[in-house]
């Protein structure tokens, strides 16, 4: 009788940056792991580790995120005055997969202010989901609520739920606190129709049923879920984005129709779910400190995503230099690289000094410079995984890996990022003039309008995340 024997699969290990320096030949069978990032590689018993490419799927099989929201949403940074002690929403979710298991991600935790790291004080909430037919809604909480103590979080969900793609899913959420106290509204409408009920105190989750109750408040927050993840009947791309308002949506249509925000009118025409992360106001140097990581990508934990997009620039520009900027965005494509198999980054629009977009800002310098490294593929040195200027370090563009050069480009095996997108030149005049192409591309002269937001979104190579 003739036996079959199977090979044994052995694991080394090491951070990127050791496999960097020593780029070892893998044998046969056996595995490479990046502590840090988390990635591996399969040996083949000739390539070096540079050579070979990492293990990468391009669906997600676990939890992940499964809708878009209709409207256009951050996880804002406002909280409520200590007067008002209760607030309820109304807001509405679209399907872009076939799924079961569905969940919504409700938390008590502060945004980008800086200055907290997180809830203030108990939150209790209560939310309830509509029969998509009748409009009636059923509660998913306790009676009493859920209380949620500073930093807390909790994943509520929906039972027998069968999410369908293009179906909506309207959430009604409901926050109360003790008199004086605050909290947190995770998500916010970036303009009119947020879909806040007017008089909190006298209805509840599962009272109110009158539209007419559903009024705008301008720009007002809401509070409402973080995320909805479900499993996804067949897997598909999911991506996980952190950015500024520019990313949120901010200048763009917000009829309750439309997705605010050009990345996420590229995804989700493409039926690409993303679970944003973006704060108003923010920066990758703020965003890479530790206390906002943590705040952050607490939201993202036991949910799987294929891809990354970290859309930061135009607002560091304001303080930082060039070098501070490239150290933040390295930093935060580590921390990407633990929860996602390919990572993004897009070219910068112009920011000028008048609503018009005519003059740009003082600033301009360093934008172009940012930008210049973008479009020359993100140089970084092999060795120290740091930084190289733009067009010094080597006449050869090293694509893959060229030991010569001491360079990897973007897309390279060993570089954290898989590709830049060129968004900017879709919205700026010329390249590198700092000024918008037309005053009706921008809001404000920072945001794009809602055509702005249209073009960079036509730009997204979509494709590539399927």
């Amino acid at each position: 009788m003739t036996s079959t024997k199977i090979a044994a699969v052995q694991m080394a290990a090491g951070t990127a940056t050791e496999w960097r320096s020593v780029n070892p030949v893998l044998q046969q069978g056996e595995y490479g792991l990046e502590t840090d990032t988390r990635r591996k590689k399969l040996g083949n018993g000739s390539s070096t580790w540079a050579d070979l490419p990492y293990e990468a799927t391009s669906a997600v099989v676990g939890p992940s995120p499964v809708t878009t929201r209709s409207k256009g949403a951050v996880f804002g940074s406002e909280t409520s005055d200590g007067v008002a002690t209760g607030h309820l929403t109304r807001l509405a979710f679209t399907f872009l997969e076939d799924c079961s298991s569905v969940e919504l991600l409700y938390a008590n935790v502060l945004g980008g202010d800086g200055v907290e790291a997180d809830g203030r004080n108990d939150i209790t909430v209560w939310c309830a989901v509509e029969d998509p037919v009748s409009g009636t809604p059923r509660l998913l909480t306790p009676p009493a609520g859920l209380v949620l103590s500073p930093n807390g979080s909790v994943w509520v969900s929906v039972p027998g739920y069968l999410g369908r793609r293009g179906e909506t899913l309207v959430v009604r959420s409901q926050v109360s606190v003790a008199a004086g106290g605050v909290f947190p509204m995770p998500l916010k409408a970036v303009g009119p129709a947020d879909g806040r009920l007017t008089n909190p105190g006298a209805t509840n989750v599962t009272t109110s049923t009158a539209a007419s109750a559903i009024v705008g408040q301008g720009k007002a927050a809401s509070f409402g879920p973080v995320g909805v993840r479900g499993v996804p009947e067949v897997g598909s791309p999911a991506v996980l984005a952190l950015g500024t308002s520019i990313g949120a949506g901010a200048g763009s249509s917000t009829a309750m129709t439309e997705e605010a925000g050009w990345y996420k009118l590229a995804l989700s025409g493409s039926n690409i779910p993303c679970h944003n992360i973006a704060f108003p106001s923010s920066s990758a140097h703020q965003a890479a400190t530790w206390e906002q990581r943590f705040r952050r990508f607490f939201t993202t934990e036991g949910t799987t995503f294929t891809d990354g997009l970290i859309e930061h620039g135009t607002n560091d520009f304001i303080v930082y230099n060039l070098a501070t900027m490239q150290a933040d965005i390295l930093l935060l494509a580590q921390l990407f690289r633990t929860r996602v198999e390919r990572l993004w980054i897009p070219s910068t629009p112009p920011r000028t000094s008048d609503t018009a977009g005519t003059t740009p800002t003082g600033r301009e310098a360093y934008r172009q410079a940012w930008n210049a490294w973008l479009r020359d593929g993100m140089p970084i040195d092999a060795s120290t995984g740091k930084a190289v200027t733009a067009g010094t370090s080597s006449a050869v563009r090293c694509d893959v890996y060229n030991a010569a050069a001491a360079r990897i480009a973007v897309g390279s095996p060993a570089h954290p990022f898989t590709g830049v997108w060129e968004v900017a030149d879709t919205v700026e005049s010329a390249r590198n003039s700092g000024v918008w192409r037309s005053p009706a591309l921008t809001s404000d002269g920072v945001h794009p309008s809602s055509a702005g937001h249209q073009l960079m979104a036509a730009a997204v190579p979509v494709a590539a995340m399927q």
